[in-house]
C-alpha cells in the first residue's frame, strides 16, 4: 500500500510520524500522571478543557488562514507551538496556571495544524483521481503504530525513570517532523498571500456553509460527528480511570495502551474487508453494547471486554474519517476541515463532562455502560438515514466524490 502512495503522501505520513510519537509518549500515562501531580478529576477536566476550548476558538479561523497562506509553513508553526506547550509541561508541571496556559498552547497547535497538509493531499488526490481511502488507511495505521511505539513502548518504559523529562524528549520529536515536513511540495496553488483581507475570509467561509447546509448528506454527517465524539472523548479521557478502578498497577498502562492501539490497526483491517451497508453497520454497533453487557456479571471482566468495544468502535471511525476526506471539496479544503473540527471540538468540550457528571449517580463502569448504549443506538438511526440519502440523492456524484465503501 505505502508503495502506490504520493511522494507528497510519504513526506507527510513520515513528518506525522515523529509528530505522533511525540505528541502520544505520555498518553499512557497522562491521568496518572496528572494525578499523581495532585491534580483532581475537576482540575483535570478543567485543564483539557481548555485544550478544547481553544480548539474551538482557532479551528475555524485557522483553517481560513490556511486557504489563504501556506498551509506547508501552517504546519510548522503548529509544530512550533507544540513544542513550547511540552516544554512549558516538562518545566512547570508544579503549577496549575502554567498547565493550563500549556494545554492552551497545545489547543493552539492543534487548531492550527489541522486542514494543513492533509487538505494539500485531499486536493492532489481529487486532482489525480486517485483512490483516497489508501491515503486515509496508510494515515491511520502510521499513526496507530507510532502511538504504539510512542505512548506504549517507548512513553511507558522512560516514565518510570524521568517522568515529566518525558515531554522534553517529545519537542525533540516535532523538531524532527518539522525538518521532514520542509521537504513538502504544495500542490493547491495557494495564495500565500502576505496580509489578511477579510473578505476573503467572509468569502471562503460563507462558502463553506453554504457547501455543508445546502446538502442533506453533509448535514447527516454532522450529526454522525456529534455521536461519534460522545464515544470518543469518553474513551480518551476516562480509559485510565476505568483500568484504575480495577486496581490494575499503572506500570500496565502501556501495555494496554499498544493493546488499543492495536483495536485501532485490527479495525482498519476488517474496515477495508467489510462492506459497510445497512446490516454491517446495524450488527457492528449492537454488538458493543450487547458485549459490554458482559462486564455487568462480573466488573473486572471489563479488563477483557472493553478492548472488544474498541474494536468495533474503530471499524465505525474508519468510515468517518474517510467520509470526511471524500465530503471535502477541492475549493476551500482547509477552511471545511476546520469548520468540522470546529463543530466537533464544540461537542467534545460538553461531553467530556458527561463522564464526571454520571459517575455522581453511578460508578464508571455503568457510566460507560450507559454511554456505549446510547452511542450505538442513535448511530444506528444516523447511519440508516446518512446511508439511505447516499443511495438516493441524485446530487451525490455532482456535489461530493464518495466511492463505495
Amino acid at each position: 500500500m505505502f508503495f502506490n502512495l504520493t511522494q507528497n503522501t510519504k513526506i507527510t505520513l513520515l513528518a506525522d510520524f515523529f509528530w505522533n510519537i511525540g505528541r502520544s509518549l505520555p498518553h499512557a500515562i497522562l491521568q496518572v500522571f496528572l494525578l499523581d501531580k495532585g491534580y483532581s478529576l475537576i482540575d483535570i477536566a478543567f485543564i483539557q478543557m481548555t485544550f478544547k476550548t481553544v480548539c474551538t476558538i482557532l479551528e475555524l479561523p485557522s483553517g481560513i488562514v490556511c486557504d489563504i497562506f501556506s498551509r506547508k509553513k501552517i504546519y510548522i508553526l503548529s509544530l512550533i507551538i507544540l513544542a513550547i506547550s511540552f516544554m512549558i509541561i516538562g518545566l512547570l508541571n508544579q503549577y496549575f496556571v502554567a498547565m493550563v496556559i500549556a494545554y492552551g498552547l497545545y489547543g493552539v497547535s492543534q487548531a492550527f495544524k489541522s486542514g494543513t497538509l492533509d487538505s494539500e493531499l485531499v486536493i492532489e488526490y481529487k486532482n489525480k483521481n486517485l483512490n483516497i481511502k489508501d491515503y486515509a488507511i496508510a494515515d491511520n495505521q502510521v499513526r496507530s503504530f507510532s502511538g504504539i511505539l510512542g505512548g506504549g513502548i517507548i512513553g511507558a518504559l522512560l516514565y518510570s525513570c524521568i517522568q515529566e523529562k518525558l515531554y522534553l524528549i517529545s519537542s525533540i520529536m516535532f523538531l524532527l517532523s518539522i525538518i521532514i515536513a520542509s521537504f513538502f511540495k504544495p500542490v493547491s496553488g495557494c495564495n500565500n498571500a502576505k496580509s489578511i483581507n477579510f473578505n476573503d475570509i467572509k468569502r471562503n467561509f460563507l462558502s463553506v456553509l453554504k457547501f455543508i447546509f445546502s446538502s442533506k448528506i453533509t448535514l447527516n454527517f454532522v450529526l454522525l460527528l456529534f455521536i461519534t465524539t460522545i464515544f470518543l472523548q469518553s474513551f480518551y479521557q476516562y480509559w485510565q480511570v476505568l483500568y484504575k478502578s480495577r486496581c490494575i498497577p499503572i506500570k500496565y498502562f502501556g501495555m494496554l495502551y499498544i493493546m488499543f492501539q492495536c483495536c485501532n490497526i485490527i479495525g482498519s483491517f476488517l474496515f477495508k474487508n467489510i462492506k459497510i451497508n445497512k446490516i454491517s453497520i446495524t450488527i457492528i454497533l449492537l454488538l458493543m453494547p450487547i458485549i459490554y453487557a458482559i462486564s455487568f456479571i462480573k466488573n473486572n471482566l471489563v479488563i477483557f471486554i472493553f478492548p472488544c468495544v474498541i474494536l468495533l468502535f474503530y471499524i465505525h471511525y474508519q468510515y468517518i474519517n474517510i467520509l470526511k476526506k471524500q465530503l471535502a471539496p477541492i475549493t476551500n479544503t482547509s477552511t471545511f476541515f476546520s469548520v468540522l473540527d470546529s463543530i466537533e471540538s464544540v461537542f467534545g468540550i460538553f461531553t467530556m463532562l458527561i463522564i464526571p457528571g454520571l459517575m455522581n449517580f453511578f460508578d464508571i463502569i455503568q457510566s460507560y455502560g450507559i454511554i456505549i448504549t446510547t452511542f450505538s443506538v442513535l448511530t444506528i438511526i444516523s447511519y440508516i438515514t446518512f446511508l439511505k440519502q447516499l443511495s438516493n440523492n441524485k446530487d451525490c456524484d455532482s456535489k461530493h466524490s464518495i466511492k463505495a465503501m
